[in-house]
């Protein structure tokens, strides 16, 4: 496990802060025109409130399992943390800045859905965590 790795975890510890994760299976969707094989979690976290939300990776994140098989491996705290902070960060963008800063159609109606669970998931990290939390995260990610 990375230092990064580490330090997520460090913090989540010392604020009291729960992380689980549930296999959900796996699952194709289409996107670009291709199929996208991956596996499918649900990740909850909780501190002042809970919340869950979906996390997908793709199956070349897979490992080799004692059964000789290539297993699903569960994302870290880091990784979905990192995903979720990034996520967050809509909330401080208008739509219209938000989809220069990440190369999206303001035209776009899926670019707009994904602005939306974007901010949904900014709402829920806020509510969850304190500034000082949020803050700590970010710097122990800031090289992820």
């Amino acid at each position: 496990m990375t230092t990064t790795h580490t330090q997520v975890e460090e913090i989540l510890s010392k604020h009291g802060i729960s992380y689980a994760v549930t296999y959900s299976g796996e699952s194709a969707e289409k996107e670009n025109g291709k199929e996208w094989k991956h596996d499918r979690w649900n990740v909850t976290i909780g501190c002042r409130t809970v919340f869950s939300v979906p996390f997908k990776t793709g199956t070349g994140l897979r490992k080799m399992g004692k059964s000789g098989r290539m297993a699903p491996q569960f994302p870290k705290a880091a990784d979905v943390l990192y995903c979720l902070l990034m996520d967050a960060d809509a909330l401080d963008h208008s739509f219209s800045d938000w989809c220069s800063c990440y190369g999206y159609d303001e035209d776009s109606r899926k670019a707009e859905r994904i602005y939306f669970e974007c901010c949904e998931n900014g709402k829920n990290v806020r509510n969850c965590f304190s500034r000082e939390v949020i803050q700590e995260l970010l710097e122990a990610l800031q090289d992820f």
